[in-house]
């Protein structure tokens, strides 16, 4: 029965981790547009705009990279969890820095 649990919990955080990837890079991929258009409309791009993409690049920079260890640090967890032993452990220090970056995509949104 605890077996069930933990299974349904995992999947349950990938499909919500999941929706928060596919959500984020569509918001993503609608500013990509805008300033597109807003590039086309104009002749030379603006100090906004260029401050605009370098600021969107580094902050879903943070968010790729703390998804992508979250992710890998949790079935690397899930993996050695079922195989038994205490090796299950190696999977927290990649949990924890997507924790980390994830934190730090948060704070540089709020800035």
């Amino acid at each position: 029965m605890n077996d069930i649990v933990t299974v349904a919990a995992m999947l349950c955080i990938t499909l919500f981790l999941t929706t928060l990837l596919i959500l984020f890079f569509r918001n993503k991929m609608e500013q990509q547009k805008t300033l597109q258009k807003l590039i086309e409309t104009s002749e030379e791009p603006s100090a906004v705009i260029e401050k605009v993409l370098q600021n969107t690049n580094r902050k879903m920079s943070d968010l790729r990279r703390g998804m992508l260890l979250l992710t890998v640090g949790l079935t690397v967890m899930l993996i050695f969890f079922y195989l038994g032993g205490v090796a299950w452990m190696f999977g927290l220090l990649p949990v924890v820095v997507g924790l980390v970056y994830l934190f730090f995509w948060f704070l540089n949104g709020r800035a």
